[in-house]
């Protein structure tokens, strides 16, 4: 079915923000083979952990192959991995588990994924002991709801593995600016590979998606700040000049596909927290990356992975940006158009041969596009929970989820678009609605895991004030995040010499908190800065930049009107507005 237009009015106004591999065949083993704060931010504050019913385990037990994936990708029974000659067949019975257990379509991505697994493999040693170590994580993972990544070999390998392709990576950006775009993209393929942290839904085994791994186990904390390791070598792998936006229409049509999901990620998580993208985005379709391409059931995509059509993420980021620089002030003209593409937009779904699996697929996407519109409606046009257009759509998400039974397979991809919706909610039955799908959800009933820190996100919210209002989601993320410590002083000098205008500045004593560490209670706090200025002329020009910090605009000051004798009239000092936590560290222009 074709979905809406993005339209190219709406990017005329904002366009200033600046080896082919044989297909499946049932036959032969081998044919068969991805700053934080605004300045209203409250105080921060604890958040009770929440955990589901103890129904988790019998979740895990139940079949998810309920379209013969296995037999898609492998065709035949359990292998022991210590026979030399199953190696190769134990990772795609791996990803046949994982394609089953975490993909929104699975079968749209069986070719893709056996080709992924064959092409990595025959790349060399460390890549197969990756694939091998991937191969048990998720072994262990989807037997047990129980799951502790610190308590498993595996997983801690591969920790120390991509944290250390990782670091070579960043050190040679940092060393020669010189990683170039296929550098840049091994090392994400590899970074994908096993660092899940980036999303909250696990996508399928193949090498190029594993990103998703570990985000079922860890915390939105450890996710955002994988996000930010990673971000200056995602940078480099894209396309795109360094130093303009990122084309998402044409990323998408001509990069390997593990940029996607860090894209995705970067998108809906500023959504969710409320906070700045790493990066910013455009949406210009061109001829080669025509709007077409992306309407159709074939290729691989978001949308055959985790559910959220590429269309509609292409969107998001585009709102993104407009509420960076708006905020809810976006003139109407262009929130009607938004509203109009949304309603536009239609749901994809690929065959499959469980219809029920089919109905609740499309539910999905259609929890997404009624979950978007909240988001135009709230974020964009700040209109609180009891607004009209807000109860309707609200109401058809509603209608959405009680005509399909709570269910793992279905609403893990629904996660997010919960999420929205919780924030919308006024009545209790609705509430305990969102909560009840929500703890359903593995990843979510778990304390110290992303999805539970939604969880614990939304009961924050609905325990305050109503009607809610779309900031009360940034409020409620610092207030489940507090456990992240202050940024060092070190990390105050490393974000501010990211801006050009620090570059040749004279520092006469280091940034530092104008109150100690330990004090510091708010979500943004003062940071003096003392440089030498005999005539003034530097801190008049400095007043004039618009200076970044943690990925946030700072507001800039003047700390004395006269500055004190000692500094003898050779210095002046600066007081700058910052977030406290280095969660986010981009700069303009920075990668």
């Amino acid at each position: 079915m074709e979905v809406s237009n993005i339209s190219s009015s709406l990017e005329t106004n904002h366009q200033d923000l600046a080896g082919t591999l044989t297909p499946y065949t049932p036959g032969s083993f081998l044919d068969s083979t991805f700053s934080l704060a605004w300045p209203s931010d409250q105080l921060r504050q604890t958040s009770p952990q929440l955990t589901a019913p103890s129904q988790l385990d019998d979740d895990v037990d139940e079949s998810d192959d309920l379209e013969d994936v296995q037999s898609a990708v492998i065709g035949f029974l359990a292998l022991d991995q210590t026979v030399e000659s199953n190696g190769l067949p134990f990772v795609l019975q791996g990803c046949a588990t994982w394609l089953s257990y975490s993909t929104y379509e699975p079968l749209s991505v069986v070719q893709s994924a056996r080709n992924d697994i064959l092409r990595t493999y025959v790349m060399g040693e460390q890549p197969r002991q990756i694939l091998h170590l991937l191969t048990n994580t998720v072994n262990e993972l989807t037997r047990s709801a129980e799951y502790d990544p610190a308590e498993s070999t595996c997983f801690l390998a591969l920790e120390a593995i991509f944290q250390q392709i990782l670091a070579e990576a960043g050190a040679h950006i940092e060393s020669t600016r010189g990683l170039n775009q296929q550098q840049a993209n091994e090392a994400m393929l590899f970074v994908n590979q096993a660092s899940a942290r980036l999303t909250v839904y696990p996508i399928d085994l193949s090498p190029s998606k594993w990103i998703f791994t570990k985000c079922r186990v860890e915390s939105l904390t450890n996710i955002l700040a994988f996000l930010q390791l990673a971000a200056p070598i995602f940078r480099r792998a894209c396309p795109d000049p360094l130093d303009g936006f990122i084309n998402l229409p044409t990323l998408f049509t001509t990069t390997n596909p593990v940029l996607y999901y860090y894209i995705m990620m970067d998108v809906l998580l500023a959504m969710l927290t409320v906070r700045p993208m790493f990066f910013r985005y455009t949406v210009r379709f061109t001829p080669e990356a025509h709007e077409s391409l992306f309407s159709g059931v074939e290729g691989r995509s978001l949308r055959c992975t985790c559910g959220i059509p590429d269309r509609l993420v292409m969107m998001f980021a585009y709102m993104n940006g407009l509420f960076e620089d708006f905020g809810s002030y976006i003139p109407k003209h262009m929130t009607d158009e938004l509203e109009q593409d949304i309603k536009r937009m239609k749901p994809i779904v690929g065959v499959s041969t469980e219809p029920f699996l089919m109905i609740g697929r499309m539910v999905v996407q259609q929890a997404w596009f009624q979950a978007a519109l909240i988001y135009l409606y709230m974020g964009l046009c700040g209109y609180d929970s009891t607004d009209a257009r807000v109860v309707t759509a609200r109401s058809r998400f509603i209608k959405l989820l009680a005509s399909t039974k709570p269910q793992r397979t279905i609403d893990s991809f629904m996660v997010f678009p919960l999420v929205i919706l919780g924030v919308a909610t006024e009545s209790q039955e609705e509430r305990n609605m969102v909560r009840q799908r929500m703890l359903g959800v593995p990843e979510c009933a778990r304390p110290g895991r992303m999805g539970n820190d939604f969880v614990r996100m939304l009961e924050n919210i609905w325990s305050k004030r109503c009607p809610v209002v779309w900031s009360d989601l940034r409020g409620a993320c610092w207030e489940v995040i507090a456990e992240t410590p202050v940024a060092s002083e070190e990390d105050l000098l490393a974000t501010l010499q990211l801006n050009l205008v620090f570059k040749d500045l004279h520092l006469t004593m280091r940034p530092r908190w104008f109150k100690k560490p330990e004090a510091i209670t708010g979500l943004r706090s003062f940071v003096i800065i003392t440089f030498e200025d005999p005539d003034g002329l530097v801190e008049r020009n400095l007043l004039k930049f618009t200076v970044y910090a943690f990925g946030e605009q700072t507001a800039i000051k003047k700390w004395h009107d006269t500055p004190p004798s000692c500094w003898k009239g050779s210095s002046s000092s600066l007081i700058i507005v910052i977030p406290v936590m280095a969660t986010d560290i981009r700069g303009d222009g920075m990668f």
